[in-house]
């Protein structure tokens, strides 16, 4: 059983410039002197799934819906006079999964996911 996921190759070329633009196209890159702060939300209503599992009666009618908040920081740590920065950046995730029409006897079901992400970004600038 899976659930489809529809035109991902539309939106790759967005993800693109997206990575160019958190990156930095040109060598002075510069990091953020305080402390920011981002919070999300994401809403997909209720879906049917694309492929039930045909011996599991029922299933062809169990719809999912899910809600996705996140919730993240990112900090700067200076070294060396200003010549080394550690940007921080640290991100929560909680997945919920509300089901429609479903029934114990369908087997094990999943209600929320969690997950964090630490990312930790170097930059340094060349001396004379």
């Amino acid at each position: 059983m899976r659930i489809s996921i529809h035109n991902v190759g539309k939106i790759l070329p967005y993800l693109i410039v997206l990575c160019f633009i958190l990156v930095g196209l040109c060598c002075n890159v510069f990091a953020q002197e305080a402390i920011g702060i981002s919070v999300g939300y994401e809403f997909i209503p209720y879906t049917k799934f694309a492929d039930p599992d045909p011996s599991v009666p029922g299933m062809e009618d169990v719809e999912l819906q899910l809600n996705t908040i996140s919730i993240g920081a990112a900090f700067p740590l200076s070294f060396s006079e200003g010549n080394t920065l550690i940007l921080n950046q640290i991100n929560y995730q909680r997945i919920g999964f509300n089901w429609k029409n479903y029934v114990s006897g369908m087997g094990p079901r999943i209600d929320q996911a969690h997950s964090i992400q630490y990312t930790a970004f170097l930059l340094q600038t060349l001396t004379e």
